[in-house]
C-alpha cells in the first residue's frame, strides 16, 4: 500500500490580532496550493481527485484551488491520479522519484496545469 502525505498548512492563530475575515482569507490562501507526496515503495497507488466544486467545509468551494502530487520514491511503481477530464495522469513509471503533476479546479473539473 502506498503512503500518501498531504502537507496541510497550520490553521490561523486563535488569539490573533487580525479580524476573523482576515484570518479566513489567510487560511484560504494557505489552502489554495496543496502538495501531496506519494511514496510507492510498497506498491502502486491510485488516487481519485476530490470533488472540484464542493469543499468539505460548508459554504466553501474548491474553485481556483491547486493540488500538486509528487512521487517521492525511486521505484518503478506508478502513481495514477483519476478524475480529470484530461484523463488519468501517471507519475514515474520506471523513472524514479520527482515526477510531479498539478491540477487546478474551475469548480466543475480538475484540469492539469
Amino acid at each position: 500500500m502506498a503512503v500518501i502525505q498531504s502537507n496541510l498548512p497550520p490553521p490561523p492563530l486563535r488569539f490573533s490580532k487580525e479580524s476573523d475575515a482576515m484570518q479566513f482569507w489567510h487560511l484560504k490562501v494557505q489552502q489554495s496550493n496543496q502538495l501531496i507526496t506519494v511514496d510507492t515503495t510498497d506498491g502502486p497507488a491510485t488516487i481519485a481527485l476530490p470533488p472540484a466544486g464542493a469543499s468539505l467545509v460548508p459554504g466553501q468551494t474548491n474553485q481556483g484551488q491547486r493540488l500538486t502530487y509528487r512521487k517521492t520514491s525511486a521505484d518503478a511503481n506508478p502513481v495514477k491520479i483519476t478524475g480529470s477530464p484530461d484523463g488519468t495522469q501517471t507519475l514515474a513509471t520506471g523513472t524514479g522519484a520527482g515526477s510531479v503533476v498539478t491540477f487546478q479546479s474551475d469548480a466543475q473539473f480538475w484540469w492539469v496545469v
